[in-house]
């Protein structure tokens, strides 16, 4: 289930990514602004030691994060550059630690999508996975999941943006689940 989430997000991204390539070549001369990224990136490091690690193991995120007015108005190809040579670090890995670094990486592309107005449809579609993902994100993590599965997430609102995330056979899944539990 959690997999599931995240792959979701994930691609909806790449979907995304194509049309951003597309921008990228017929625009060469925009910035995208990193900024919030690198403060929320500095913030988040403080309490997770995965993605406090993964920034100390890169230079020019040490660099960026460290001086976040860096990150302002940098070129669409520098960023693409930085999300090609850090993304490969953390494929394949599925624990609920490596969470905040693949949701750093994810909201590194979100600003590329942001750079471009045009895209503005592209924007559209990914708010309406990326939105839900992050009211529920604290709730899937290692620990909880189970538990905010058997509740609905513990509001009814919580619980319809996460179905919206879920395909018909995972929520099939998860209703079985939790009438199982609901039984026992």
């Amino acid at each position: 289930v959690r997999e599931s989430f995240q792959n979701k997000r994930i691609e909806a991204i790449n979907r995304f990514g194509d049309d951003l390539k597309s921008y990228t070549e017929q625009y060469p001369n925009r910035s995208v602004s990193l900024f919030d990224v690198m403060n929320e990136a500095k913030s988040t490091s403080l309490y997770d030691d995965k993605l406090n690690g993964f920034i100390k193991g890169n230079e020019q995120l040490r660099k960026l994060i460290d001086n976040p007015e860096m990150a302002k108005e940098m070129p669409v190809g520098e960023v693409q550059t930085l999300i090609n040579k850090i993304s490969p670090k953390i494929q394949g890995k599925y624990g609920a630690d490596w969470l905040e670094i693949k949701d750093f990486i994810h909201d590194i592309k979100a600003s590329q999508l942001d750079a471009f107005p045009e895209m503005a449809h592209t924007r559209e579609a990914y708010a309406k996975i990326a939105e839900p993902y992050r009211l529920i994100k604290s709730k899937i993590k290692e620990g909880s999941l189970l538990k905010n599965l058997a509740t609905k997430f513990g509001d009814p609102e919580l619980n319809q943006r996460a179905e919206s995330l879920m395909s018909k056979d995972l929520k099939s899944d998860v209703d079985s689940y939790r009438r199982t539990k609901q039984t026992l």
